[in-house]
């Protein structure tokens, strides 16, 4: 009876067989789904308007075995991504966690601002490249976090914070540090731009460097005070001591945010070098295909592999993720799992 009321020339010679898959980025559950279709609708792909590349720059957490130098990534990504995609994007590629890397905008060798994860990539200026910091995420109230600016001591300048020079940096720590340990992280993550010298190690270059703290402003925050109780003035300059930080700046280290600056007293080259940049393979292969996708001409072919391409559930499409419990904007992969004997394209313009 089932195949005598199915038993259609249409059905036999017109219908197929979709295959979606969709991907929680929380627990990475892959859900499979079919369904029948009579006709595929493929949209004619504007290149131009439809993927845009992104220069990252990392700054990975360096350790005293690990230089972590800065690295440039290229990332194509679909202009209506989010700032949560991108991050996805550049995850895979580096092997940090999406939720240890805050993605910051950078102006005058500052930070000028956070991306947050809802974010779209339209926010970021053509041609403006995004700074990406490994760190504990700023929405966490058990961390410090700390956005660094490194600048040069020069004609009296450090009354006002000194000259912004070089990339900024962002570092956080757990409440319960000290002083010494803050200051031997910072220096860590700032010695990737030192030069090494003939007669001397990376590590001899630390009498260049200090770390004052300072306001939003860049301005000097005179707070501490020698060890040994004296009544001298205070100095905006971070002791090397095993002092807590928290018992020195007290709840104002529960703000948002604890500004330093990083003050180097000779930026000559042959002591540091902040040009100095790693390119992942992602920079050439990445351009590379956005040319020749610009210069390609339009054919089904194409077509058909923008529908296959993995795309980001937008917050009107949510998945809903019986593992999670919530809806979830997955990753989704429509392909053409069973094709029928005639298959009928509509080819969408807009």
């Amino acid at each position: 009876l089932y195949r005598r009321r199915n038993d259609s020339l249409v059905m036999d010679s017109f219908f197929g067989q979709f295959k979606s898959t969709c991907v929680c980025p929380k627990c990475k559950k892959v859900s499979v789904s079919y369904d029948a279709f009579k006709d595929v609708s493929i949209e004619i792909p504007q290149l131009r308007v439809t993927y845009r590349v992104v220069d990252v720059y990392l700054f990975p957490v360096a350790t005293q075995s690990d230089k972590a130098p800065l690295t440039k990534y290229g990332l194509r990504v679909n202009v209506n991504e989010t700032i949560e995609g991108l991050k996805m994007t550049l995850s895979e590629l580096c092997g940090i966690p999406t939720e240890k890397l805050v993605f910051c905008s950078v102006g005058n060798a500052r930070l000028a601002g956070i991306y947050e994860n809802e974010s779209q990539i339209s926010d970021i200026e053509h041609g403006k490249p995004v700074f990406a910091y490994e760190s504990f995420p700023i929405s966490s109230k058990t961390h410090i976090h700390a956005p660094v600016t490194q600048v040069a001591d020069s004609d009296g300048s450090l009354q006002m914070g000194g000259i912004p020079v070089g990339w900024p940096l962002l570092s956080s720590f757990s409440l319960d540090v000290t002083c010494k340990q803050v200051w031997e992280h910072v220096w860590l993550q700032a010695r990737r731009f030192v030069v090494e010298g003939d007669d001397s190690t990376v590590d001899d270059r630390k009498g260049l460097f200090r770390i004052m703290l300072v306001d939003a402003q860049g301005r000097p925050k005179p707070v501490f005070r020698e060890t040994d109780g004296s009544s001298g003035d205070a100095s905006s300059f971070l002791p090397r001591s095993d002092i807590p930080l928290v018992d020195i700046l007290g709840e104002s280290a529960r703000s948002d945010y604890v500004y330093f600056n990083t003050v180097w007293t000779d930026i000559n080259e042959q002591y540091l070098n902040f040009d100095t940049c790693v390119d992942h393979a992602s920079v050439a292969t990445t351009y590379k295909k956005q040319q020749e996708m610009m210069s390609r001409q339009i054919s089904l072919q194409k077509c058909f592999e923008n529908f296959t391409m993995p795309e980001r559930l937008d917050d009107d499409n949510m998945y809903y993720c019986s593992t999670c419990k919530e809806h979830v904007r997955a990753t989704k992969t429509m392909e053409l799992w069973r094709l029928p004997n005639v298959l009928v394209v509509h080819l969408k313009r807009f």
